[in-house]
């Protein structure tokens, strides 16, 4: 399945000043998704377009806010490309936000079925001595049904 991506600039006008100024959002979304990153900058809202997501022209200081605009909507659509290539159709929202505000995401880590996993063949381990057969079988049942789950709600295609 191929990600769709789409960055939008807005004003979050339920955040504003007493001098009707209001933060510029940035609202970014994966295949139907989304989230809101803060682009860092405030105008006031009669210099904001609406239907262009910029500062108009004709203002002070509007160039250089669309000039910073555009270079974060180039630096989130770069980061999605370089993102798509590595995790394909498991890159979330949560993986480019963190890439972007410069949150390490751990490559190690564990999924919810490695786990299932490991603790299963650890019981597997432990059934003469400790546990009975029926409750691995147990488990193994709710791994399988986890997976089903998975694979319905975020549409998951495969697990190893």
């Amino acid at each position: 399945m191929k990600n769709t991506f789409n960055v939008l600039f807005w004003l979050k006008k339920d955040v504003r000043s007493i001098e009707n100024i209001a933060y510029i959002s940035s609202r970014v979304t994966l295949n139907g998704k989304r989230v809101e990153i803060a682009s860092g900058y405030k105008i006031s809202e009669d210099k904001w377009n609406s239907d262009a997501s910029c500062v108009k022209v004709n203002k002070d200081d509007a160039r250089s806010i669309n000039t910073a605009l555009i270079a974060i909507k180039n630096k989130l659509n770069n980061l999605f490309c370089e993102l798509d290539k590595e995790f394909g159709e498991y890159l979330t929202l949560e993986n480019i936000k963190q890439h972007y505000l410069g949150i390490e995401i751990v490559k190690n880590q564990k999924s919810l079925i490695d786990v299932f996993n490991y603790h299963n063949n650890q019981l597997k381990a432990l059934i003469i001595k400790d546990f009975a057969k029926g409750t691995l079988t147990r488990y193994e049942t709710t791994l399988n049904l986890t997976k089903e789950f998975l694979k319905y709600q975020y549409k998951f295609p495969t697990f190893p």
